[in-house]
């Protein structure tokens, strides 16, 4: 065999470990292609991983000062080549932007090596004489090497049925249906599951943010734990609509101050019911990318327990850092990344915009599910979806009355169910109308 240096790229390892110096933040994206330090061919970088992974996890902050004292603890700072290295390290990408492709890279150049040692042993295997019993067991090992170099990074994929648990609830119990302010709909099973990825489409100005705030808050309200991503609107825009929809007021004349002296306690207990939801209800704003909401999901989970609700609102504004050509393959990748959310136990609830041709067809006709099919895989990846619409124009702030299709559910009924949406308090109610107010019912 040849004595050439094995497969390795030490400037993809040392990219990657700078990139998790700079910004601990990718750590998540990195572990989803790296679970383990054996994939560094450099004793001194699978050390400053393993150290560097152990700190992540146990929530301590990480930057080169950290980093260094953490290791001089441990007692390992020569070990890995003392601080010049982590300098080094530090200093090897500009920014961490490219964290996950370096550590492509270096999975890679794993991978190699491991089958390089099993064509090591096939060489063995040729070049020696020896019993059956003997060539049995490193056939046997040469099919380990292969199957870990192949499988490196992916995960446990493969599960015997026996060892795959359903909880069933005791009858008259519903642990796995979250509480979202819509009784006559969630009594029908109509969902949501926690578990389930569903999306939510519908045309602009129909109420999906409204009611992706409602599910939110009922949620947290109720105890869970639920992260709120808003590409669309700030924190402060989406306070001031939990505000309006927990007081009664519309968002304008909070907004300018119009509020009359007998509202203020109105505001005052609106104010301390969300500062209850504190570790309940989490919103995170704008992100770059949807790989950046999957380490923002991960680090949630560790550092404030399971998550019951993910919403994102709304998946037509959601990047990636992948290459894609044309947006239906955009959306694929982004529907795809939000889906593995719920492999943890989450309900997630995506809103999305309808096709163009749903939108030629005119207001006054109702959505269907092949609206769907030009976004990418939407209709595909989602185990249920659900069609907001209404029909017609009202008048501006006026509510009226609008239709939620369950248009798709893997494993419950579909049907539909009338609601009431009230767009001054950003709130959906089950066919009834609160004291005081007006309906408009567009007909159908």
């Amino acid at each position: 065999m040849s004595n050439k240096m094995p497969p390795q790229d030490l400037g993809a390892e040392a990219a990657v470990l700078g990139s998790m110096l700079l910004d601990p933040e990718v750590i998540d994206d990195v572990l989803a292609v790296l679970p383990d330090h054996s994939a560094f061919a450099l004793p001194a970088n699978r050390e400053v991983f393993h150290r560097l992974v152990c700190m992540h996890r146990a929530l301590e902050p990480i930057d080169t000062v950290m980093f260094k004292q953490y290791v001089e603890r441990s007692e390992v700072l020569e070990k890995i080549g003392g601080v010049a290295y982590i300098a080094e390290l530090a200093e090897s990408v500009p920014s961490a932007a490219n964290a996950a492709h370096y550590a492509r890279r270096v999975r890679e150049m794993h991978q190699r090596r491991q089958v390089m040692m099993a064509l090591m042993v096939e060489h063995t295997l040729i070049q020696e004489e020896r019993g059956e019993e003997y060539l049995d067991e490193r056939v046997a090992e040469l099919n380990k090497l292969v199957e870990a170099a192949v499988d490196y990074g992916r995960g446990k994929t493969i599960d015997s049925i026996a060892d795959i648990e359903f909880p069933i609830p005791a009858e008259g119990e519903q642990v796995a249906l979250l509480d979202i302010d819509l009784p006559r709909f969630t009594s029908k099973g109509y969902g949501p599951y926690r578990g389930d990825y569903v999306i939510v489409g519908a045309r602009p100005g129909t109420g999906k943010t409204a009611l992706l705030m409602q599910m939110a808050h009922a949620t947290a309200r109720d105890g869970g734990r639920v992260l709120f991503f808003s590409q669309e609107m700030t924190k402060k825009q989406l306070r001031l609509r939990y505000l309006a929809q927990m007081t009664g007021l519309s968002a304008f004349s909070i907004r300018l101050g119009k509020i009359n002296p007998g509202d203020w306690d109105l505001i005052r207990t609106a104010r301390e019911a969300l500062n209850n939801l504190r570790q309940n209800l989490f919103i995170a704003p704008y992100h770059a990318s949807v790989e950046e909401m999957t380490s923002t999901v991960h680090r949630l989970s560790r550092e404030e327990g399971q998550l019951d609700l993910i919403c994102v609102d709304y998946l037509q504004l959601c990047k990636t850092r992948q290459k894609w050509n044309g947006r239906n393959e955009l959306l694929s990748i982004v529907s795809s990344e939000c889906a593995s959310w719920r492999h943890d136990g989450a309900c997630v609830v995506a809103a999305s915009q309808l096709n163009r041709q749903s939108v030629q067809r005119g207001k006054n006709e109702r959505p269907r599910l092949e609206d769907l099919r030009d976004s990418g895989s939407l209709e595909q990846d989602g185990d249920s979806v659900w069609l907001l619409h209404t029909s017609g124009t009202p008048p501006t702030g006026e509510q009226r009355k609008v239709g939620l299709e369950v248009a798709k559910q893997r494993n419950g009924p579909t049907g539909e169910e009338v609601l009431v949406f009230n767009p001054k308090r950003f709130e959906f109610y089950c066919g009834h109308t609160p004291p005081g107010e007006t309906l408009i019912d567009m007909g159908e």
